[in-house]
């Protein structure tokens, strides 16, 4: 699936053309297409949390460690692991670069 988020009010005339070869070229490999122009509320905080991953995050106020030790002692599900910190709305965002593979190897802990 080939998803293209832009907010309906800067989508051009002109880019329908864009959709209709984006959508062409995702058909040729084997994918969907589609374009979404707007969200609920809930599906933007995935989104900060995906666009998190592009940029290197500093732990300020020490999140990462809370999670680390969460995942070190039990297998958890993602809510609870994200309740059982200090600040579960910053652990939400944390979470995902916090326990994910270093680059070039390491892996994400079995427990998560």
């Amino acid at each position: 699936m080939l998803v293209d988020v832009r907010p309906g009010h800067l989508v051009k005339d002109e880019d329908l053309v864009k959709f209709a070869a984006a959508e062409q070229a995702a058909a040729a490999a084997g994918w969907r297409y589609v374009v979404v122009t707007g969200w609920r509320r809930h599906v933007v905080t995935g989104l900060d949390a995906l666009s998190a991953r592009r940029r290197a995050m500093s732990d300020r106020l020490g999140v990462e460690g809370e999670l680390l030790e969460l995942v070190a002692e039990r297998p958890r599900r993602f809510v609870e692991l994200v309740e059982g910190t200090s600040l579960p709305a910053v652990a939400r965002t944390r979470c995902p670069s916090a326990l994910a593979p270093a680059p070039g190897g390491g892996s994400v802990p079995a427990a998560v």
